[in-house]
């Protein structure tokens, strides 16, 4: 009896890593920089030209106002660490 609990507790723990996990929350600070980053990319500028004139934090969102070349964008990132809106 012992022997099959053991051998199921073996199993259990070997496939343990491969059960998929929720994703670890970013950091408001980790976000600011994915928005940078991306809308930087995007708009073909320099990261010094993206500047962030708000922020919201929601409950599973972060939400920036970013101001790039005097023209005002938005970008929301998933506490994922995903881009959820840049535009």
């Amino acid at each position: 009896m012992s022997m099959k609990i053991v051998v199921a507790a073996v199993s259990i723990a070997a496939f343990l890593p491969l059960i998929p996990m929720e994703a670890q929350a970013v950091s408001q600070s980790a976000a600011k920089n994915i928005c940078i980053n991306q809308a930087a990319i995007k708009h073909n500028s320099l990261r010094g030209n993206v500047h962030i004139n708000r922020a919201k934090i929601h409950s599973n969102t972060y939400e920036f106002g970013l101001v790039i070349n005097d023209a005002q964008f938005n970008c929301i990132v998933t506490k994922g660490g995903k881009i959820r809106y840049l535009g």
